[in-house]
């Protein structure tokens, strides 16, 4: 059974098509990345799935159950971090999840001392949240999320507006929530940080989901690589790219030469490199989630 399961989902706002037939599934123990460029309708499908909104057409279902028909069941297992966490400043960290307890009192008075030390917000849990920086706020939106034991956590945007530490922090957060059998639904457009975090993905632009699948697999799906050439005599190496390849399509690399070519290309210049008595040290594809999210958005 699929974790959380989105089904031809449709939603216009007056005569504007947001959301055409958009479908996806998101299985246990997943890192799904949700991706797409802004006003692609990632917002609006996650306000779907938390049934703030409902679709024109189509269904969401979480554990197989409906959320439409039965939205407490179906999100009693769900935490939502959705756009930027919002609490009350002049508070603590500690007296907002407090706050929250009052709303949800199934909720133990403990379970904020757990869920603080997870996000690694313990030693600040009495420090108002004004004095919080970015990536504490969003912890502890996380925090807030996790309240109550959930097995899947979705994240709209959890990395944004965050430095390099704190993007790193928040990574290793969503690691350990997986090591912990929890299952995470990321929207960003942070390609990068999906692509070093997440298992599978899905790509949406338009209101259309165009690609679904494994994030590695997808990525052998790029139609054309850059690809870093290293060789004992650089000089040799780049008169042997400039005889076979446009002069836009090379650009100096980190460690040798790149070259921009298909697949089926890689090979065939090999062999031209080791015809001409050319060394190479290596030659390596450097693919990436950038590359290809560019190849389709432009296809």
């Amino acid at each position: 059974m699929k974790h959380l399961e989105c089904l031809s989902l449709e939603k216009s706002f007056g005569p504007q098509k947001v959301l055409d037939k958009v479908s996806f599934s998101v299985e246990h123990g997943d890192i799904y990345g949700f991706l797409g460029p802004n006003g692609a309708g990632k917002s609006t499908t996650i306000r779907i799935i938390a049934d703030l909104i409902r679709a024109d057409a189509g269904s969401v279902h979480i554990d197989g159950i409906a959320v439409a028909k039965k939205k407490v069941e179906a999100l009693s297992s769900v935490g939502m971090l959705i756009e930027k966490p919002s609490f009350y400043p002049h508070l603590s960290g500690e007296t907002n999840l407090r706050l929250l307890t009052r709303l949800m009192p199934e909720i133990e008075h403990s379970e904020i001392d757990r869920v603080l030390k997870i996000v690694d917000l313990s030693s600040a849990a009495l420090k108002k949240v004004k004095f919080y920086s970015q990536g504490m706020k969003q912890r502890l939106g996380i925090a807030q999320a996790m309240m109550g034991h959930p097995s899947l956590i979705i994240l709209d945007e959890p990395l944004n507006g965050l430095d390099p530490v704190s993007m790193r922090d928040m990574r290793d957060l969503i690691f350990r929530l997986r090591d912990e059998g929890k299952t995470i639904f990321l929207s960003s457009h942070l390609l990068y940080e999906v692509e070093r975090s997440c298992n599978r993905m899905c790509i949406i632009h338009r209101g259309t989901v165009i690609r679904e699948g494994a994030v590695r697999e997808l990525l052998y799906d790029v139609p054309e690589y850059w690809v870093e050439f290293s060789a004992l005599n650089s000089a040799d190496l780049e008169q042997a790219a400039r005889a076979h390849f446009d002069a836009d399509r090379i650009r100096p690399g980190l460690h040798g030469l790149l070259i921009k070519m298909k697949q089926e290309q890689i090979p065939d210049f090999i062999n031209t490199c080791v015809s001409g008595n050319i060394r190479l040290r290596a030659a390596s594809p450097l693919s990436t989630l950038e590359d290809y999210f560019l190849s389709i958005m432009e296809s």
